[in-house]
């Protein structure tokens, strides 16, 4: 849930911002499987 803007004038504006948001989360979350893949379970960085 946004917190931006709570009346119906800035609902668009919260739905946008929400799709830019979930759309971030998905490309981290595949970049964090891809990494897991590539390196395996037990790989540390420093």
């Amino acid at each position: 849930m946004c917190l931006l803007g709570r009346d119906k004038s800035n609902e668009e504006l919260n739905r946008r911002i929400q799709q830019g948001l979930n759309k971030r989360e998905t490309i981290n979350h595949l970049a964090r499987i891809l990494s897991f893949k590539k390196r395996g379970p037990l790989s540390h960085t420093v």
